[in-house]
């Protein structure tokens, strides 16, 4: 059995066509619903379309030389296949982020792997890549904006100033992942405050 995994240290268009997300299982918190589908619907626009993810995003980063090279890289990769949610993924996910907040721990594994806490949730398929990060700026705070906060974070991990190789960016953009599940939760009582988390599947 094959296990990837990745520590991450922190618009939609009509034809970026998303299956609605289910609220997180762990509260009943309807931000946390429009939070995770605003994630859903970035995601998969920068996935179909990376050159016009670029403009739209990436622009001003760009020409304050703060993308990281982000821009480039999406003008010049092949699209991928949009995610849909995986339910044991978005399980998984949404009970991980409320751990990371209420612990105030930032690491991969802290309850196990992402792998073994996907099967923990019925998780059936092959493969599980995780990122998670955390941010303490209102532009990222879900309970005040949920649409920004999701561009905020996705923008994050695409420029991906935390990791040499640049794991976070190739993870969200991987084509051999076809599902998603995406976790937020809040402390804020801790200095990081917003987390999240997303775990990427090949079922």
């Amino acid at each position: 059995m094959r296990l990837i995994f990745l520590i991450v240290v922190t618009i939609s268009i009509a034809s970026c066509k998303t299956k609605q997300v289910n609220k997180a299982p762990t509260d009943n918190m309807s931000y946390i619903a429009e939070f995770q589908q605003y994630m859903l619907n970035e995601i998969n626009l920068v996935r179909s379309h990376p050159s016009v993810y670029a403009e739209l995003r990436l622009i001003e980063n760009k020409n304050r030389s703060t993308d990281n090279g982000s821009y480039e890289y999406l003008k010049h990769i092949i699209p991928s296949g949009v995610l849909s949610i995986n339910s044991a993924l978005q399980q998984s996910a949404a009970k991980y982020a409320k751990l990371l907040a209420q612990k105030q721990l930032f690491t991969n594994d802290a309850d196990g792997t992402p792998f073994s806490r996907a099967a923990r949730n019925d998780y059936a398929g092959r493969l599980v890549a995780e990122n998670i990060a955390a941010n303490s700026e209102k532009s990222f705070d879900a309970k005040l904006d949920p649409r920004s906060a999701a561009v905020n974070f996705v923008k994050l991990l695409i420029i991906d100033k935390s990791i040499e190789n640049f794991g976070h960016r190739i993870t969200l953009l991987d084509p051999q992942f076809t599902t998603v599940g995406i976790g937020y939760w809040q402390d804020t009582t801790g200095r990081r405050v917003n987390y999240i988390v997303q775990d990427f599947g090949d079922l």
